[in-house]
């Protein structure tokens, strides 16, 4: 189940053993952005506990989208892929102080789909960590990514989940169905 991996990573993060780049994926894909979200929002909560509370500012700033701290990225609508100007822009994101807490967090969701320009900008974010920084790649097909992109990450695979069995994983993560 898709709690103990992030369970897992919280206590990293409990122990400050918690790597500045991390890949996160999943065979089936299912649950991934939900787990990396909880992850995330975990990580930026008030409460520094093992999960996010759900009810501090921050937890309410990253569920609205909000939270300046924490930033997710992706393919923009009518785009195919993630440019290098999103990349240059996010990873100036992350150089800057934290506002709300200690950390920085930038999350890339289908990372595969960053063009090669892109996936050199972030090589020297992911190899000159800036402060207390954390960049997230999400992807279903890391085996896209470049090795120089990959060998920067710590991977964590997520268990498979069905469609069926999700439902149940998100009404336990508190998600609305």
């Amino acid at each position: 189940e898709h709690k103990e991996v992030i369970g897992n990573l919280l206590a990293l993060h409990t122990a400050n053993r918690l790597p500045h780049a991390l890949l996160i994926t999943s065979a089936s894909g299912v649950g991934l952005s939900n787990a990396t979200s909880s992850l995330c929002t975990a990580l930026v909560c008030e409460q520094l506990s093992d999960e996010a509370c759900g009810e501090c500012g921050s937890c309410r700033r990253a569920a609205a989208g909000t939270h300046g701290d924490y930033r997710w990225l992706g393919v923009v609508e009518g785009k195919a892929s993630i440019g290098i100007d999103q990349i240059r822009e996010a990873a100036d994101f992350v150089t800057k102080t934290a506002g709300y807490g200690s950390r920085k967090i930038l999350v890339i969701s289908e990372a595969e789909k960053m063009t090669t320009g892109a996936s050199n900008a972030l090589l020297k974010t992911l190899e000159e960590p800036q402060g207390n920084s954390i960049v997230v790649l999400v992807s279903q097909r890391f085996w896209l990514l470049p090795a120089t992109i990959r060998s920067r990450c710590q991977t964590w695979q997520l268990p498979a989940l069905h469609a069926s069995s999700s439902i149940g994983y998100l009404r336990a993560a508190g998600v609305a169905i």
